[in-house]
């Protein structure tokens, strides 16, 4: 068991050290590789670095991440009284509306009994000119 152990640690060194070997002498890297028919390994080892180095130059600094969330910070905090100032003048305009509601209710109540009071009048009126038209005649 010991010596399983001794072998597979022996080809992690070796592997680790072949990675290794891909960036620091790369010409010998690929003969090897020709050597033994990886060479698409030695190119994908080099595109995963080429894209870490990518990453890693596109990562913001810990400056820049505390900045940012400052700025992002400050915008919610004025988002956030600017949405406290709408359901306040939401808030006014209810009010507002229903009173306006109201008055109008009223005003259309007092429309409709000015109406029925015309109504009346005219009836009245009526028959006063009838009543009148009747004496008249007689």
């Amino acid at each position: 068991m010991k010596t399983l152990k001794k072998i597979i640690l022996i080809i992690f060194l070796i592997i680790i050290l072949y990675v290794v070997l891909v960036f620091v002498k790369p010409k010998i890297a690929d003969s090897i590789a020709d050597f033994l028919n990886i060479k698409s390994f030695n190119e994908k080892l080099r595109t995963i670095k080429k894209w870490l180095d990518v990453f890693s130059t596109k990562v913001p600094s810990q400056e820049e991440l505390k900045q940012t969330y400052s700025q992002t910070k400050e915008k919610i905090e004025n988002l956030k009284e600017n949405i406290n100032k709408i359901r306040k003048n939401a808030k006014e305009l209810e009010e507002k509306y229903e009173k306006t509601k109201e008055f109008i209710d009223e005003t259309s109540k007092n429309i409709e009994k000015i109406k029925d009071d015309f109504s009346s009048l005219e009836k009245t009126s009526s028959q006063i000119t009838n009543l009148i038209n009747t004496w008249a005649i007689q």
